[in-house]
This record gives C-alpha cells, sequence and structure tokens, in this order.
C-alpha cells in the first residue's frame, strides 16, 4: 500500500509539474468500490445502470483485476475528460452504456466456480492433480 501511495505521488507529481493530463487512477477505483458506477451514454448522461467491483459486478474481469470490456469503457472517459480539460481538445467520451451491451461479463455473466466447484469440476481437478 505504501508502494502504491509512493508511486502515484509520482506519477502525480511528474505529470503536473510537465502540464501532462493526470487522471488519479487509484481515487477512482476507491470510488467505484466505496460508491459504485452509474455507467454513462457518451454525452454524459447518466443511465442508471451501475456497476460495482464486485465479482461479476462489471468493472472487472474474471481475474478481479484487469477491467472488463465495460471496464475499460469507463476508464477511457476519465482519460478522455483529463485530455480535453487539459489541453482544450474535444475528444469525444465512449459510451459506456454500449459497450457494457457488449460485455458478456457484465451483461450475461457466467460464474465459472459452478463448473470448478460441481462434482465434475472435482473430478477433473483429480486427475489433474494425478498428473501434476
Amino acid at each position: 500500500k505504501n508502494a502504491t501511495i509512493q508511486f502515484n505521488n509520482i506519477i502525480r507529481d511528474t505529470a503536473l509539474a510537465n502540464g501532462w493530463a493526470y487522471v488519479d487512477a487509484n481515487s477512482v477505483f476507491n470510488d467505484i468500490v466505496t460508491y459504485g458506477y452509474e455507467l454513462k451514454r457518451a454525452d454524459g448522461r447518466g443511465t442508471g445502470r451501475r456497476v460495482t467491483n464486485a465479482y461479476l459486478g462489471g468493472i472487472f474481469s474474471l481475474d478481479g483485476v484487469h477491467p472488463s470490456i465495460t471496464g475499460h469503457a469507463i476508464v477511457a472517459n476519465f482519460f478522455i475528460d483529463a485530455i480535453n480539460s487539459t489541453y482544450g481538445t474535444t475528444l469525444v467520451r465512449t459510451d459506456e452504456y454500449a459497450a457494457s451491451e457488449g460485455d458478456s461479463l457484465y451483461k450475461k455473466p457466467y460464474d465459472p466456480r459452478k463448473i470448478i466447484n460441481s462434482w465434475y469440476g472435482r473430478a477433473i481437478q483429480f486427475i489433474i492433480e494425478m498428473f501434476i
């Protein structure tokens, strides 16, 4: 945790000292952990559809570390907003709702633990362990 804080401080200080666009991704994800997140259209309108950092909550892939398609769309918009506000550009935001519509981890999540914890999942695991 201390290392993360130190690295984030270096990134922030370097960006600000050079006039670069900056996104505090750690704060963004901490806010999502605390409050969840309402998906937005490209024009910034809310959709009423919420995502969370929970397992199969829409933000992260199955490993719980890497963003899902929906998570990438959300992160992209934070960077687009920072770039636009820093450089006066007009990059178009991505439509997070549309991204979520094509994201099976959000739209129709399947929990692979159902297979792993089933009798045939345990049987497969037993066979694999025999050869390890």
